[in-house]
């Protein structure tokens, strides 16, 4: 199974820490964002993670390397340019020919996100499965 993560964009809101550390490589406990999110799609049996960056590219690149300590195959794809939320993945376009999971750098789940992709996958006329979870605020 596949998996993008959407890993490049600027942190705007977390500034100042995001001036210095991407934020998929804001630390959590003991581990980064990302690399959480990477150990979970292990577990459920993704084999490659193709990640979108952008924004410090170089730092995400030497924190997670090929993805073996992960038990996975990491894919880096780099924007030139910001191509928007979406943008990169008409870089992937010829390496996803199969459905696939989307998630943001910065999303932290316990859904069993291979279940997600088995639903898609049993819907061959649905083209695209969004999964949300609805949160009341108290006001």
């Amino acid at each position: 199974m596949k998996a993008v993560i959407l890993a490049g964009g600027l942190g705007m809101r977390l500034r100042p820490f995001t001036e210095v550390i991407p934020k998929p490589l804001l630390p959590l406990g003991e581990k980064a964002l990302l690399e959480i999110q990477i150990e979970r799609l292990a577990k459920q049996g993704f084999a490659d993670v193709y990640i979108a960056l952008n924004y410090r590219s170089d730092y995400i690149r030497a924190y997670l390397g090929t993805g073996e300590k992960y038990g996975v195959r990491i894919h880096y794809s780099e924007e030139e340019k910001p191509l928007g939320t979406c943008g990169p993945l008409s870089l992937l376009k010829d390496a996803l020919m199969e459905p696939f999971l989307l998630m943001n750098g910065d999303i932290l789940t316990k859904a069993n996100l291979a279940d997600i992709l088995a639903f898609s996958r049993e819907r061959p006329e649905v083209d695209l499965t969004i999964a949300t979870k609805k949160i009341l605020t108290p006001l």
